[in-house]
């Protein structure tokens, strides 16, 4: 499963990101390697991030692979164990509100510039 898109391959400015917490490359960076520590339920109400923000992923790259783990061997604390809001669509233009309708869990491996769980 890809989970952001690369630039050229998103949706009308979107490649798969959502805004928590407030909007830019920054915050998103801040999620990504920290965590979201608010509160999303299923049926809210989120903003997608338009951009592709490459600067952040390769940020956000460089800190998954310094975890060593892999599917067979991870712990429940790996940097790689993303839990990330399931939405209705992001197939939006630019920044629009989307329904969150439930919730995964994804180990992250990333392939040269593609995010995948």
């Amino acid at each position: 499963m890809t989970l952001k898109e690369d630039a050229g391959d998103g949706y009308h400015g979107n490649y798969g990101v959502v805004a928590l917490g407030g909007f830019g490359a920054n915050v998103f960076r801040i999620n990504a390697l920290y965590g979201y520590n608010g509160k999303i339920s299923v049926g809210d109400l989120i903003d997608t991030e338009p951009g592709n923000m490459a600067g952040v992923v390769d940020d956000i790259r460089n800190y998954i692979n310094a975890d060593p783990y892999t599917f067979q061997n991870f712990k429940r604390d790996s940097r790689r164990l993303w839990t990330l809001p399931l939405v209705n669509t992001l197939e939006v233009d630019g920044r629009k509100k989307v329904l969150v309708v439930g919730f995964a869990e994804f180990l992250l491996r990333m392939l040269k510039k593609k995010w995948k769980g």
